[in-house]
């Protein structure tokens, strides 16, 4: 169950655009509560939801109509999160446009990764 200061502060980063640092031990509900995030932001429109699914498309992923949500694991190479490659396929970062890119165990992402973030 979400507690009701965590709805609040979801509500507050979803209304304002903001980015969100959720930290607390294990078990307290930190990655559900971010993956009801989607559904608290504003409905896409026509052009967000156009952009999400050309760039879903490019990447070869069934098109969708629903703001994405992305939690790449955290050996995320480089490439994997920002794109790139050999074949410029789209990276997390890209995948999460308008959407939540979620960064679960921030601390464990390669130095590297976090600084180009």
């Amino acid at each position: 169950m979400v507690q009701p200061m965590m709805t609040r502060t979801l509500s507050i980063a979803a209304a304002g655009g903001h980015h969100l640092l959720l930290s607390g031990e294990p078990g307290t509900g930190k990655t559900l509560s971010a993956s009801t995030l989607p559904l608290l932001l504003p409905d896409l429109t026509d052009d967000e939801r156009l952009q999400i699914q050309i760039i879903q498309d490019i990447a070869g992923l069934t098109p969708s109509d629903e703001r994405p949500f992305r939690a790449p694991h955290h050996s995320a190479s480089l490439a994997g999160l920002i794109g790139g490659t050999s074949r410029a396929l789209p990276g997390e970062i890209t995948l999460a446009h308008c959407g939540v890119l979620f960064l679960d165990e921030l601390p464990e992402f390669k130095r590297d990764v976090l600084e180009t973030l």
